[in-house]
């Protein structure tokens, strides 16, 4: 049975601030999106998993349009490099050192590691 035709999940702010809309949010190991919409604390609205998002990037980053972008959920970032980070899409232009912001087309990644 289908339970949703989207690309967006669901996501409740769990924090104590208002969780602005355009924020980058990685749930888990595997989920990662965009706030469409302030979220209050408490508050459910969603998550677009695909899309053209301007985000916050590490200001040592430099990348080529094309690049992986990785997610780094601790400082809430986009990084050119992956190590045990999240691959939340593409850079959409490159990004120079000491830069703030990037584009990155977003698209719904799955990783699985073999069970050894």
């Amino acid at each position: 049975m289908l339970v949703r035709d989207t690309l967006q999940v669901p996501y409740t702010n769990s924090g104590s601030d208002v969780a602005l809309a355009g924020t980058g949010v990685q749930v888990g190991d595997a989920i990662f999106g965009v706030l469409e919409t302030n979220l209050q604390p408490g508050e459910t609205g969603v998550l677009a998993m695909t899309g053209i998002w301007t985000l916050p990037i590490a200001t040592s980053t430099t990348a080529d349009a094309g690049d992986i972008a990785y997610w780094d959920k601790s400082g809430g970032k986009v990084l050119a490099s992956g190590t045990s980070k999240l691959a939340i899409g593409v850079f959409t232009k490159g990004s120079a050192n000491g830069e703030t912001e990037t584009e990155i087309a977003v698209f719904p990644t799955v990783t699985i590691s073999a069970a050894g």
